[in-house]
């Protein structure tokens, strides 16, 4: 057993039911609206490092957002 009472595999478990994602993750900086927002304006064709400045946040973050790394739920 492990030191903290349970197994590895439990351990594991339980901490995965304890992610968050999206806006309930208190650290997020964007929420669905601005998600949909960014997607929108790629597709309109506006660039990576555009929305970034509109947004307040970093290109990689915009490349995650549309390559659906990140917000898959939305």
């Amino acid at each position: 057993p492990a030191p903290w009472g349970g197994t590895r595999n439990r351990k594991a478990l339980d901490m995965s039911s304890h992610l968050r994602h999206g806006e309930d993750n208190p650290s997020a900086v964007i929420n669905a609206a601005i998600v949909l927002d960014i997607r929108q304006r790629w597709k309109d064709g506006i660039s990576m490092l555009k929305i970034a400045a509109l947004h307040g946040i970093s290109h990689k973050s915009v490349w995650n957002v549309l390559k659906r790394k990140t917000w898959t739920h939305v």
